[in-house]
């Protein structure tokens, strides 16, 4: 299926002789297969494992960091657990937010839990990061993108 790819799993480079390897609006790499496109990381994964699971997380946000250590089979609720911290963000977490003269705290598990309100910032933080650890969120999770 993918034999015309080329693939270092160690630099995450892949080079093919038939297909156009290019870089999609959201900052993925991909291959064009006739009309259709596909994400890089998925035939990657299919080389490698011979088949290809529903989510794959690039574990440290880099969308073009296809090195076989940065790629992880999970759950799409696990990947949710290790997203990028947002640009737009001004507390610097996620889940930490300004609201009603206070940082508001919650966290999703399942449902969004509510932590509480808090006058200094550290304190949300250290509280929100807290039950990232309590929830089995990826250590990864808030980092910004790289």
């Amino acid at each position: 299926m993918y034999s015309d790819l080329n693939y270092n799993p160690e630099t995450g480079v892949v080079t093919s002789t038939k297909r156009k390897i290019y870089t999609d609006s959201v900052g993925y790499l991909r291959i064009r297969d006739g009309k259709k496109s596909i994400l890089l990381h998925r035939a990657i994964w299919a080389i490698v494992h011979g088949s290809v699971p529903n989510e794959i997380d690039h574990i440290n946000h880099n969308r073009q960091d296809n090195r076989l250590a940065n790629l992880r089979n999970c759950t799409r609720k696990d990947n949710m657990r290790n997203k990028p911290l947002l640009a737009k963000n001004i507390s610097g977490c996620h889940g930490v937010r300004w609201e009603k003269g206070k940082w508001r705290v919650r966290i999703s598990h399942g449902r969004n839990i509510h932590l509480g309100y808090f006058t200094d910032l550290e304190e949300a933080i250290l509280t929100r990061k807290l039950a990232e650890k309590e929830y089995g969120y990826h250590d990864n999770h808030g980092s910004v993108q790289v």
